[in-house]
């Protein structure tokens, strides 16, 4: 019989608050307010490589090739070495920057006939309308994205380079540029990943978790075995169109599992062939997840936990090495909670070992 013990350890994210802000002032003629605007970082901890997703919808669009968009950072951000594979922009078919489906621009370090310029000079990013660019090169309220870092994989894969601040606040990434609109987008950055944030008197998101590790002690070769806790998560936002929990599985770095460094071998999730759902009765080596919520407080919008995780008995649902949503809602909620119980099995043939572990990163999301 071989035995292995496997450790889940959970890496704790919080979460960040967008809010675009505009202030009138009588007689005098301003650019447009960008609306429906966000930025999701992948880490919010302090002095942490994070990667940016920035969002908005531009009231204005661009319609000249002297039209340019920037995206400034306040000092306090540290912006690292600049390469155009770590910047990417796409638009939306729509003004729903959640459902719509975004078409990427083409980018070069200087613009041309068809490409967008990009360039960064100290806090400040820039894009370049093509030379050719005319009337709806952005088509007006349509939702922009803006990506930088890994998430950048338009063309070539991207790297983080952005490092959050030393120190924990709220923090600003103001978009203008002469294409016409304006705003500007806050961000909270925390001393820790696990944080309770508040940006303003009408917005606010709180996201708990009640475990922060949970073990598998040893396997029974065989046997179905489930973690010692479960992982639940309380969610409160005030948010207009809900929240996003994403969870994603460290594994060995290249596939999900539990991993043992000392004998060189994972326990695959959902099975040793990755699939995305594994029934543990019939399969001879797995891991992975089951989902369970509750709605909360009265008038809450429903919680609903993602058909790959809705499942019980002997299934699971696969862990993946990037984020996967989780649960979501589409509305306001207080006090829903979404419920991770692990489950996992192994056979003869996996090697003996007592450093088994996993991490696992959750990212609680407000979508104002």
């Amino acid at each position: 019989m071989h035995l292995a013990r496997g450790v889940v350890n959970l890496t704790i994210l919080a979460v960040y608050l967008s809010i675009t802000f505009w202030v009138f002032i009588p007689g005098i003629s301003i650019a447009a307010s960008i609306t429906s605007a966000r930025d999701v970082l992948s880490r919010s901890k302090i002095s942490t490589l994070a990667d940016h997703e920035i969002k908005f919808v531009t009231p204005t669009g661009v319609q000249a090739d002297a039209d340019t968009i920037t995206v400034a950072f306040e000092s306090n951000y540290a912006l690292g070495t600049f390469s155009v594979n770590n910047i990417d922009l796409s638009v939306g078919d729509s003004n729903n920057c959640t459902t719509a489906t975004f078409t990427d621009k083409t980018l070069a370090a200087t613009n041309a006939a068809g490409v967008w310029g990009v360039s960064q000079a100290s806090q400040t990013i820039t894009f370049d309308a093509p030379t050719d660019a005319t009337t709806g090169e952005i088509t007006a309220d349509r939702c922009v994205k803006i990506e930088i870092g890994s998430n950048a994989t338009s063309g070539a894969s991207g790297a983080s380079i952005i490092t959050n601040p030393t120190t924990a606040g709220d923090y600003t990434v103001t978009i203008g540029g002469t294409f016409g609109d304006t705003g500007t987008i806050s961000t909270n950055i925390v001393n820790e990943d696990q944080v309770t944030v508040t940006a303003s008197v009408d917005s606010s998101l709180a996201c708990t978790v009640d475990n922060t590790s949970t073990a598998f002690g040893t396997f029974v070769v065989n046997t179905i075995d489930t973690a010692s806790s479960t992982i639940t998560w309380t969610v409160s936002t005030n948010a207009t169109s809900g929240y996003a929990l994403t969870v994603r599985d460290q594994g060995n770095g290249t596939n999900p599992g539990l991993y043992s460094a000392a004998a060189g071998y994972l326990i695959g999730s959902a099975d040793n062939s990755f699939n995305n759902a594994g029934d543990l009765g019939a399969l001879s080596i797995g891991y992975g997840l089951q989902g369970t919520k509750t709605d909360g407080d009265a008038g809450s919008a429903a919680t609903t936990v993602a058909a790959t995780y809705n499942v019980t008995g002997n299934n699971v649902g696969g862990f993946e090495r990037t984020a996967t949503t989780l649960a979501s809602a589409t509305g306001p909620v207080a006090n829903a909670t979404v419920t991770s119980t692990l489950k996992a099995k192994i056979s003869g043939l996996v090697p003996a070992g007592s450093d088994y572990t996993d991490t696992l990163t959750y990212v609680c999301t407000a979508i104002f």
